[in-house]
C-alpha cells in the first residue's frame, strides 16, 4: 500500500507540467567517472526573483525534489541525497536520508541569503557596486 501511494504521488508530481512530458530537475549533482556522468547524488530547482513569491510553485518544486532524491537513494543505494532550492536570492539546502525501511527523512540543513542590491560590474570583473 505504501509504495502504491508514493507511486501515485510521483506520477502526479511529474505530470504537473504536461501529461505527455517527463519532468526533469533544473540541476543535477552527479559523480563524474572519467568522461561520463555517473550516478546522481542530488538535485536542484530554481525560481527567478519576482516581486511576489509563488508559494504553490515552490511547494511543487520541493515535492519534486523529494521524489527525485528518494528515487536516487533507492536506485544508487546511497545513504543520503542532497537537494537545493533557489528562490531569487536565497538558497535552501536539504538532505534526504533513508532512516528505516521505507521511511525517508528530508531535512533542511542550511539556508543562504544573498543581498539583492549588489551586482557584478561588467567593466571590472570581480568588483561589486551598489545599484
Amino acid at each position: 500500500m505504501r509504495n502504491n501511494v508514493f507511486t501515485k504521488l510521483s506520477r502526479i508530481v511529474n505530470n504537473v507540467e504536461s501529461n505527455n512530458q517527463i519532468y526533469c530537475p533544473d540541476a543535477t549533482i552527479s559523480k563524474i567517472q572519467r568522461r561520463d556522468f555517473g550516478q546522481s547524488l542530488g538535485f536542484g530547482e530554481v525560481k527567478l526573483a519576482r516581486p511576489t513569491t509563488d508559494n504553490h510553485a515552490l511547494c511543487l518544486d520541493l515535492l519534486r525534489l523529494g521524489a527525485f532524491c528518494k528515487d536516487t537513494v533507492d536506485m544508487n543505494k546511497l545513504q543520503a541525497a542532497l537537494a537545493f532550492q533557489i528562490n531569487g536570492f536565497s538558497i535552501i539546502f536539504y538532505l534526504m536520508r533513508l532512516r528505516h525501511d521505507g521511511m525517508y527523512i528530508m531535512q533542511e540543513i542550511g539556508r543562504v541569503a544573498f543581498p539583492a542590491y549588489f551586482t557584478i560590474n561588467p567593466d571590472k570583473k570581480g568588483t561589486l557596486k551598489k545599484e
